[in-house]
């Protein structure tokens, strides 16, 4: 897991939430400024193998208990817009958000069996951190009114997949079947060649233009953009998957999905695993073949075995 801790020690500075992963977790990371043709990065990946376990209490009228849930895995990628800093605010505070909420709600404790709970608390969190981020003033965090960032953040715990994301940072779940890839996309890319969206944006009075929300933003969902508001919605779409051993998870920004397509990167995850290669170093064969493709964006990658 080197190259991991070394992609934390090299955000660690700047988004703060990056924690040590341990041998246990078979979780992988890359992220690339694409210097060449981007002169800031404006993508963020945060990766917490035990996020907080929640408690649970029982209560009867002579006693009662609390019982400690099992942790999560929270796996996150922020693609910001128009600068960095909303993207950053929202990799700082919205697991912070979600974990409160997690916590106040029981966290898809024992009896949660369609876990409501779980995709509740992050559809809170997402809530929360788009109301933070239209409250903030510039004169005290430099965030313009055309900041903001697509979220993408997955829960794992016991089998199942929680997924919540506004904007194209695309979420794929894979499994193996007869020796082939089979892939299922997790998340819904919030993009104005979505006819619901588009319809959803023209029905509050606004206008499409070039395949871009007003002519200027290329997704119609994301956090922040307070001069687009009552167009550009911080509601998440949310699923919930059951996963099977064996399987992986794979989150990216648009930097990867948009020069690779999902059945390649399931194969170039199988192949790797095959030959035995580490979770880091699969997202990196996957950000060079990204690379090669003369991508000319951020990119940001996590890869997960489950």
């Amino acid at each position: 897991m080197a190259f991991f801790l070394d992609v934390a020690q090299s955000i660690l500075s700047t988004v703060g939430l990056v924690e040590p992963i341990s041998e246990a977790k078979a979780i992988g990371s890359c992220i690339e400024q694409n210097a060449r043709h981007r002169k800031t990065q404006e993508d963020f990946l945060t990766v917490h193998a035990t996020f907080p376990a929640t408690a649970t209490s029982s209560s009867s009228s002579s006693s009662s208990s609390s019982t400690q849930q099992e942790p999560f895995t929270l796996l996150s990628i922020y693609d910001g817009h128009g600068g960095a800093d909303a993207a950053l605010f929202a990799s700082k505070n919205l697991p912070t958000y979600l974990a409160d909420t997690l916590s106040f709600s029981g966290g898809g404790a024992e009896g949660d069996e369609e876990g409501d709970s779980v995709l509740l608390a992050l559809s809170a969190a997402y809530d929360k951190t788009d109301m933070e981020l239209s409250k903030i003033d510039k004169s005290h965090l430099d965030i313009s009114l055309q900041q903001g960032t697509c979220a993408t953040n997955v829960l794992v715990r016991g089998g199942l997949i929680y997924t919540a994301n506004v904007g194209d940072s695309d979420c794929c779940y894979y499994e193996v079947k007869d020796g082939k890839v089979d892939s299922k996309t997790l998340t819904i890319p919030h993009r104005c060649s979505n006819e619901a969206e588009a319809k959803r944006i023209k029905d509050a009075g606004g206008f499409i233009f070039r395949n871009r929300v007003s002519g200027t933003l290329a997704v119609t969902r994301a956090l922040g953009h307070r001069d687009e508001k009552e167009f550009i919605s911080g509601t998440p779409h949310l699923s919930k998957t059951e996963a099977k051993e064996g399987g992986w998870i794979v989150i990216a920004s648009d930097g990867i999905w948009d020069y690779l397509g999902k059945d390649d990167v399931g194969e170039i995850v199988k192949s790797g695993k095959e030959e035995g290669a580490s979770a880091d170093a699969i997202c990196e064969r996957i950000k060079d073949k990204v690379m090669s493709k003369y991508s000319r964006d951020n990119i940001a990658i996590i890869l997960m075995f489950l």
